[in-house]
């Protein structure tokens, strides 16, 4: 396997691959130390979108509500020289972006971009998600079999109050709950949802797409197990001049490097049974350029951003 952002696909990165060349010796004999070559930046994302006809209604009102009940009063250290108690409000992810993200890419090409869309759009999801075991998404573990070989309802489920599961080919449909920090809660840049799934089928889908993916070297190799999560907040981009729509992930996941960090230590136990939306059903899978674009309404106002979709497949079940 390539290092990664490094790929060994057709029409694949073209600069310079890391490792010994003839600049090397000559750098060993001069003490000058040489700098490594730059990674192709991060183009692309496969996920699962969150925003359907039914479920903006909910989310809209869900993060409103959330909003106005955290948004800091006070002038939050942009510096990064301290952490803050409030949460700016450029933190808070607007509804347009909420999604689950199952791997990040670098497509530097045209045709990249376009043997990604074949591979999306030539997957049988309903087989695979046929195929899925019940997982409990939290501990992206699959719950032990009974004697039978038969999953019951019991094992597949997260409580014992939901609902009777469906077949394994049944719509799969998803609640966001809860709010939990990418990093320790005193000092971080980052809040999420989590997605429950009662069936326990959305973790071993979601995996089995990620593998596929990384298989034909279209996505980044991540060994790191499958964090399925909804970003609620997002510190970098309370930065001034925010991100710009560039591909990176530096301000992303637990190795984020956001300059802005706050205590949320008093505000997680507040939220930890908080109902973002219920009956969210998971319909298609897409491939987003990296950046949110900004929707402006007829007077150049910012409404929405919204993640442009290159391409997409439905789960047709």
């Amino acid at each position: 396997m390539p290092p990664r952002g490094f790929g060994k696909r057709k029409g694949g990165y073209k600069g310079p691959l890391p490792g010994p060349d003839k600049n090397d010796a000559e750098g060993e004999r001069s003490g000058v130390a040489q700098k490594p070559a730059k990674k192709p930046p991060l183009t692309h994302f496969l996920c699962v979108p969150l925003v359907t006809t039914e479920s903006k209604p909910q989310l809209q009102a869900s993060l409103q509500n959330f909003k106005e009940a955290v948004l800091c009063q006070e002038d939050v250290d942009l510096a990064g020289h301290g952490v803050s108690g409030g949460i700016p409000e450029k933190a808070i992810r607007p509804v347009g972006t909420l999604h689950l993200t199952l791997g990040v890419m670098s497509l530097q090409s045209p045709e990249e971009v376009e043997e990604a869309v074949s591979l999306l759009q030539s997957l049988d999801l309903v087989a695979l998600l046929r195929e899925s075991r019940p997982t409990d998404i939290a501990q992206a573990t699959i719950p032990p079999q009974p004697e039978s070989g038969k999953t019951s309802v019991l094992d597949a489920s997260t409580t014992r109050d939901q609902p009777p599961v469906p077949g394994p080919t049944d719509p799969l449909a998803i609640s966001l709950r809860s709010l939990v920090s990418m990093h320790p809660p005193g000092k971080t840049s980052i809040l999420y949802a989590q997605p429950e799934d009662p069936t326990g089928r959305l973790y071993s889908f979601c995996d089995s797409l990620r593998r596929l993916f990384t298989e034909k070297d279209l996505m980044v190799e991540d060994t790191r197990p499958l964090k399925l999560h909804a970003t609620i907040v997002n510190t970098i981009y309370a930065k001034a001049g925010g991100r710009h729509g560039k591909g990176t992930s530096a301000g992303h996941g637990p190795n984020a490097r956001a300059p802005v960090r706050i205590d949320a230590t008093s505000l997680l136990p507040n939220y930890a049974d908080y109902v973002w939306a219920d009956n969210i059903h998971v319909g298609k899978i897409a491939i987003c350029k990296m950046g949110a674009k900004k929707i402006l309404d007829a007077q150049g106002s910012v409404v929405s951003e919204e993640y442009e979709q290159v391409a997409s497949a439905e789960i047709k079940v």
